[in-house]
């Protein structure tokens, strides 16, 4: 059996995981999605149509697939930033005639409970490496 931690308050993001040439990729794809309050960006995240490294199991076409969903720090969003970019992602799945919203995340606590609340259901957690351990939930579009 393969042990592995559930860690709170972990910051997934660093500033290398959002350098200019990445970003640029990611605008040039049409999957990078950014959250502004007045004229200030707060938060973003990814948007992209398949997900092979973490969702191999199912069939591309049915979910689109969010990733480094992150807000900026020193951002104070009353009643949190994740829900409404989430709801604007549900959007895009419908738009899309998609069945789902994905998505994964480190197996820790307070995170995994800011996507309960936000109505996505844990479906399991996954070992993508050896030391990578992650769990992954889907919101069903109605």
């Amino acid at each position: 059996m393969v042990d592995y931690r559930v860690q709170k308050k972990q910051f997934r993001w660093d500033k290398a995981s959002f350098t200019p040439g990445l970003m640029q990729d990611w605008v040039k794809a049409g999957e990078l999605v950014v959250a502004h309050q007045a004229e200030e960006m707060v938060g973003l995240m990814l948007l992209q149509p398949t997900d092979r490294l973490f969702w191999p199991d199912r069939p591309d076409g049915e979910a689109l697939h969010v990733h480094r969903l992150a807000r900026k720090r020193s951002a104070t969003i009353k009643g949190g930033l994740a829900a409404p970019m989430l709801d604007w992602a549900m959007d895009e799945v419908r738009k899309a005639g998609r069945l789902f919203l994905r998505l994964d995340c480190a197996p820790d606590e307070d995170l995994c409970a800011v996507y309960e609340r936000c109505g996505f259901i844990r479906l399991d957690l996954r070992q993508i490496k050896p030391d990578f351990w992650s769990v992954r939930w889907e919101k069903r579009a109605t």
